[in-house]
């Protein structure tokens, strides 16, 4: 690896840990937040709302998570197995492209 490679995987791990720091915080907030409400909710509907609430977030979450893995992991796998260039964003960005001229032209 040179010394620009060093530097730019440097930088995305960096970046990485940013993130991952922001998310955790972010989890922090909203845990807090919630447990908050939930002290000062007062009917049973506002207690469902709230784990409704709460129970979408953890969906989000996890929705999130299994995208991340499908595009970075299993299609740029799949894209390298099949000696396709580019990576699983890569061929995500190029096919939503698509579909946008796709609608224009309809």
């Amino acid at each position: 690896m040179t010394e620009n490679n060093d530097e730019r995987l440097k930088k995305i791990l960096t970046q990485i840990e940013e993130v991952r720091s922001e998310v955790t915080a972010c989890r922090i907030f909203i845990n807090s937040h919630l447990l908050n409400l939930s002290e000062t909710l007062k009917t049973s509907d506002e207690k469902i709302m709230l784990e409704e609430f709460e129970r979408d977030l953890n969906n989000l979450e996890n929705a999130r998570d299994k995208l991340e893995k499908l595009i970075h992991i299993e299609l740029t796998n799949y894209m390298k197995d099949n000696k396709m260039p580019g990576t699983g964003k890569d061929l995500l960005d190029s096919f939503d492209q698509a579909k946008k001229d796709l609608d224009k032209n309809s």
